[in-house]
Formats: C-alpha cells, sequence, structure tokens
C-alpha cells in the first residue's frame, strides 16, 4: 500500500504544479487578463524584462484580452519539483512576460497576469502613462 499511496501523491503534486510549469516554461495562454493592480493604478509596460527599464505604457488594472508573447523565464519540470515552495514563491513572483495591447509590445511582471480566454477587449485604452 505505502507505493500506491506514494504514486497517488506524485500524481496529485504533478496536477497541481502543471499549470504553473505550463507558464513557467513559457507556453501560457494566448491571452492573459491584468490582475492584483488596485482600481486606480495600472500595470507598467515596460522596454526590458525588468523593473528598473523605462516605461513606455499602461495597461489598465481590468485589461484584458492582452496578447502573450512567451514568458521566457524558464524553470524546468525537474527543477521545479527540487524547489521549496519558497523557491517557487519566487520564481513566479521574479517572472516577466512580452506582451502586447492595443498595438503596444513590451514586458510586464507576470505575477499581474492571470490566464484569459478573451480576444482583445474593445474600447479598453491604454491607461494614461505616469508623470
Amino acid at each position: 500500500m505505502p507505493g500506491c499511496r506514494n504514486r497517488l501523491t506524485l500524481a496529485l503534486l504533478l496536477g497541481l504544479a502543471a499549470p504553473a510549469l505550463v507558464q513557467a516554461q513559457g507556453h501560457g495562454p494566448d491571452y492573459w487578463a491584468v490582475t492584483g493592480v488596485a482600481p486606480n493604478d495600472a500595470l507598467n509596460v515596460r522596454v526590458g524584462p525588468n523593473a528598473d527599464t523605462r516605461a513606455i505604457g499602461r495597461i489598465p488594472f481590468n485589461g484584458r484580452g492582452v496578447k502573450n508573447h512567451g514568458c521566457p523565464n524558464e524553470v524546468t519540470f525537474e527543477q521545479w519539483l527540487r524547489m521549496t515552495q519558497a523557491q517557487r514563491d519566487k520564481a513566479q513572483r521574479s517572472r516577466w512576460c512580452q506582451v502586447e495591447f492595443n498595438g503596444l509590445k513590451g514586458w510586464v511582471a507576470g505575477r499581474f497576469l492571470k490566464e484569459d480566454s478573451a480576444p482583445p477587449t474593445k474600447g479598453v485604452g491604454l491607461a494614461p502613462s505616469a508623470k
């Protein structure tokens, strides 16, 4: 019975880790929605995958249909299995994704994205740039 229980535990862990792994390996959805951004704020779009690079635009806090061009901070399945929960959380927080929204293409912090099945939002433009 212990072997059966171990296989069941492994299958459960693989099922729970699979969605994070797909995103970590750069496959992910066709579109993202913005999440975790306050209603009075917007998600910065940057020229590079780093918070120290210049912001070139902003996506509204409720932006949907953000085209996914990939999140190249890859973590292999084997690496993921060896990580502690703290390391997995850090990897998720440090992920940057190249996106396109209303013709603007750049990089955003992946922690502010969630999977979205919608095509680009009609009538929702870029948020005003921060000054």
